[in-house]
């Protein structure tokens, strides 16, 4: 029941965050480009990296064909309007996210 899927929920939370430790960008706020990084350290995989607006709609998508140790990936955001932004690396192991200011 309720119990057993919140369990295999945390299950999936650990053993993502054992494969994806950590999403960065920088330079952040910006207005251009930025640079997402992704640190998988022992995953080797394929996955995504997704730009959010704050109504959760999604303005930017870069399907990625190997997350490997550490990932460097340049975004233009030139096009996107002024506001705050939800930047998300994906991975069959689970999900990571940081906030991204556009001015």
């Amino acid at each position: 029941g309720l119990i057993k899927r919140y369990e295999k929920s945390i299950a999936n939370s650990v053993s993502f965050h054992q494969a994806v430790q950590n999403v960065n960008v920088y330079p952040n706020p910006s207005a251009n480009t930025v640079d997402v990084n992704v640190t998988t350290p022992g995953f080797t995989g394929s996955g995504l990296i997704e730009i959010t607006n704050q109504l959760g709609q999604v303005v930017y998508t870069k399907s990625i064909d190997n997350f490997e140790n550490q990932s460097a990936h340049k975004i233009s955001i030139a096009k996107m309007a002024t506001g705050v932004y939800q930047v998300t690396a994906k991975s069959s192991s689970g999900i990571a996210s940081i906030g991204l200011v556009v001015n």
